[in-house]
């Protein structure tokens, strides 16, 4: 009907047919780049780019509105099959995975004390106390950014005070994502209940490794 009315825009009726197919796979496979390239190279008609990037497009984007699983993913998300590291992390809690035994150094340990310690136990950070809560955390990044501290200064005088904390029973999910938008390798558990005082300590490593156990498991399944 398109092509009766105006004519000079398609020369060729199964040009529709092709656009048509393009978007058709475009919004069900969740694929707009690949038939935008695929059906000009297979026809060797260089003039359906434009027409094919205007429908695919569209497709895909009322598609994505509308579905939340394309046609490959359809039928994994009906058995309840995990789909991404999202799911799988989402059911998964720190106190599961976090290391409990935690080494905390007291806020008025010596730097000089510390960074033999840190030599000897080959560990790159620590949780800082006083009295028993959580005070702040010490990197070697830390001790190496204040050039002017002084062996004889105290670890409370140069630990980040600012320390991003975990409950132990939030998602690791939510573990993995402050720890990929803030760019640090670690997160300290605390128990908000009981003044802060630490539970737990959770990795970049520690959450790798759970990723890979859950999604051992959900194969077994």
């Amino acid at each position: 009907m398109f092509n009766s009315l105006f004519p000079s825009i398609a020369l060729n009726s199964a040009t529709y047919a092709l656009v048509g197919a393009g978007a058709l796979f475009a919004g069900t496979a969740y694929a707009p780049l690949t038939c935008i390239v695929l059906i000009p190279e297979m026809t060797r008609d260089y003039s359906l780019i434009p027409p094919m990037m205007a429908a695919c497009v569209t497709s895909y984007i009322i598609s994505s509105l509308l579905m939340k699983n394309s046609s490959y993913t359809l039928k994994l998300a009906k058995k309840g099959s995990a789909i991404g590291i999202d799911h799988v992390l989402s059911d998964v809690r720190v106190e599961d995975i976090m290391t409990a035994d935690v080494t905390a150094i007291p806020a008025d340990m010596r730097i000089k004390s510390l960074i033999k310690k840190m030599s000897d136990e080959r560990h790159m950070g620590y949780p800082v106390t006083r009295d028993d809560k959580l005070f702040g955390i010490i990197t070697f990044d830390d001790i190496y950014r204040v050039r002017e501290a002084e062996p004889e200064e105290t670890v409370g005088d140069v630990c980040t005070r600012e320390v991003l904390t975990v409950n132990p029973r939030d998602s690791v999910q939510k573990a993995a994502e402050i720890l990929h938008d803030r760019d640090i390798g670690r997160l300290i558990a605390v128990n908000e209940g009981e003044l802060r005082r630490i539970v737990g300590i959770i990795s970049k490593t520690d959450i790798m490794k759970a990723y890979q156990r859950s999604l051992r498991l959900k194969k077994t399944w």
